[in-house]
């Protein structure tokens, strides 16, 4: 199998456990540990990418990170997985994406992004793309959170455009995180690249709509003119696959949640390993939904099952 080329974000999330700080302070007693501010490989395109490497899909990532401790940390865990790294690039000039996620009693989580503008994540030129790249690879799946922003964007944009054109299969993760909305310059750019999409992956209520107009499954089923695939995943409510010939649902899997960072990252592996590995779409939701469930019982982004796992999960429930 030719591997999966990942253009995406990398970064450290620090986990801000403030629902535990609230227990403490209501007198519930709380493990000292789940109050600890806490640091994990992150960024959506990374986790995906770490998500297919672990479930035995050969990956490639394309991202920047700054030449400094976080930066190195990160490219090293993606080296210690599997992934090629040879796209990968450090830049001097910025530091590390932080992301600060508060998590909230209910295990659910807000991220905020530090710094808003000029962030590592956008840094990714031209020069790191392979010339031929649409010889190396079987598949391009790119994090729409780069879409805010040029250099990123611009080259995202135009390898999602060869590969759309080479007839490579492109999947994008909307990723419309706080400081996307509402931009035009975003918008623009997402509208570009679903043209070019064989998977649009996203949030049903959140992101989806942005395109479609409307969370109902008329306005959804009209993003999927000309084959295209819609997987919008709703958390508790499960996911939703849409295609021409109609809609597919699988219900959540009911877990005990600890946080649910990477949880749409964990079902963008699930799902993209079903389809590389010709599933029907059932199939590759149920996979995708077990996936996101493995991963929401354990903390981090990264937490996601290998392939062992997840048919010990699916088998289990």
């Amino acid at each position: 199998m030719k591997p999966v080329f990942c253009i995406g974000d990398i970064c450290a999330d620090l986990t801000i456990p403030y629902g535990s700080a609230v227990r403490v302070k209501r007198g519930i007693p709380v493990p000292s540990e789940e109050t600890e501010v806490g640091f994990f490989h992150g960024g959506s395109g990374a986790n995906t990418a770490a998500g297919l490497c672990k479930l035995g899909i050969p990956v490639m990532f394309c991202g920047t990170c700054g030449e400094d401790a976080y930066g190195h940390a990160l490219h090293d865990e993606l080296h210690r997985l599997g992934i090629d790294t040879s796209c990968f690039r450090f830049d001097a000039s910025v530091p590390t994406l932080l992301i600060a996620i508060v998590i909230d009693e209910s295990g659910e989580r807000t991220a905020f992004a530090t710094q808003h503008i000029h962030a590592s994540q956008h840094q990714i030129l031209a020069s790191q793309i392979p010339n031929n790249l649409t010889e190396q690879i079987g598949w391009l799946h790119c994090s729409g959170v780069l879409l805010r922003e040029d250099p990123a964007a611009s080259v995202m944009l135009e390898a999602m455009k060869r590969c759309h054109e080479a007839g490579i299969p492109v999947s994008l993760d909307i990723m419309a995180r706080i400081e996307s909305l509402n931009d035009p310059v975003f918008s623009a750019n997402l509208k570009i690249a679903s043209s070019y999409c064989t998977v649009l992956l996203g949030s049903v209520t959140d992101e989806i709509p942005l395109l479609s107009g409307g969370t109902d499954d008329i306005s959804i089923q009209k993003l999927t003119h000309g084959g295209k695939i819609i997987a919008a995943h709703a958390g508790k409510a499960g996911a939703f696959v849409y295609t021409e010939t109609g809609v597919d649902y699988h219900a959540a899997f009911p877990v005990n949640v600890v946080d649910t960072i990477g949880a749409g990252d964990a079902y963008n592996a699930g799902f993209l390993y079903g389809m590389l590995n010709h599933l029907s779409i059932h199939e590759a939701n149920r996979l995708a939904n077990a996936a996101a469930a493995y991963s929401i019982q354990r903390s981090g982004g990264r937490s996601g099952p290998d392939l062992s796992n997840l048919h010990h999960f699916l088998n289990a429930n």
